[in-house]
């Protein structure tokens, strides 16, 4: 009777280490290689990822308790400097009644993580939340941030889907101009949101997806990768451009 659940725990390591494997080589072989076409100065570390927290500080998704985080790099982009990795936050809780137990997950936040040095520094912190996503609330439930007012911006089709918060409405309109926010929604196509904490702007990209990962059911080559590769980057160009290269 042993011999069966022995067999199938040493089937399951067997493919999780295959899994691994190829996970490996599909980022030195086919991604490392894009991203270095792409961007300048790249420093790509495929199984790493952003300290937990360095993202539950800024306030801009919920906390949870499970956090996972890879396919960090760090490059320049027509000069402006910045750091990327995939991010996965979710809360589990687990619920016993009598004999039985259930687990259930709810997901905050998957997608894609960006730090972005900024050329324009503000010595202040403002958030701008995508009201789309429900799982973020800078300002606290219990312990409310009072430093933090809700501003207005001069776009009705903007307010309506984001909300802004700020420790200074005047930084929160000199940041926010009217083309800057025609832009954003010109490209606002996933949930997205937005930290200013003085030093660095955190964009947080709610895709509900991991960017640099293989398909486990077909053999990836570099050309029909390269299509969804660049697909992929599009998105966090877009947003570079809005914030840094044209200003």
């Amino acid at each position: 009777m042993w011999l069966i659940p022995l067999v199938m725990i040493s089937l399951m390591f067997l493919l999780f280490w295959i899994r691994r494997k190829k996970r490996i080589q599909f980022k030195d072989e086919i991604v490392a290689p894009l991203l270095e076409e792409t961007f300048d100065h790249i420093e790509y570390k495929g199984l790493d990822g952003f300290e937990k927290s360095r993202i539950f500080d800024t306030k801009l998704v919920n906390r949870g308790n499970v956090f996972k985080s890879s396919d960090y790099f760090k490059a320049l982009y027509h000069g402006i400097e910045f750091e990327f990795s995939n991010v996965l936050i979710q809360n589990q809780t687990t619920q016993t009644t009598g004999k039985s137990t259930t687990t259930s997950t709810t997901t905050y936040f998957k997608g894609q993580w960006l730090v972005v040095r900024p050329k324009k520094q503000f010595d202040t912190r403002i958030y701008i939340i995508d009201r789309d996503f429900k799982y973020s609330n800078p300002r606290g439930f219990i312990f409310r941030d009072k430093a933090l007012e809700k501003v207005e911006m001069e776009s009705v089709d903007f307010n309506r889907q984001f909300t802004v918060y700020a420790e200074d409405a005047h930084s929160a309109f000199y940041l926010l101009t009217p083309p800057m926010l025609e832009a954003l929604l010109k490209i606002h196509h996933n949930n997205v949101s937005f930290y200013f904490n003085g030093s660095e702007l955190h964009i947080a990209i709610y895709s509900k997806k991991d960017m640099f990962e293989p398909n486990f059911f077909k053999k990836e080559g570099l050309e029909s990768y390269r299509a969804e590769f660049y697909n992929s980057i599009e998105i966090i160009t877009s947003y570079l451009e809005v914030f840094e290269v044209e200003r």
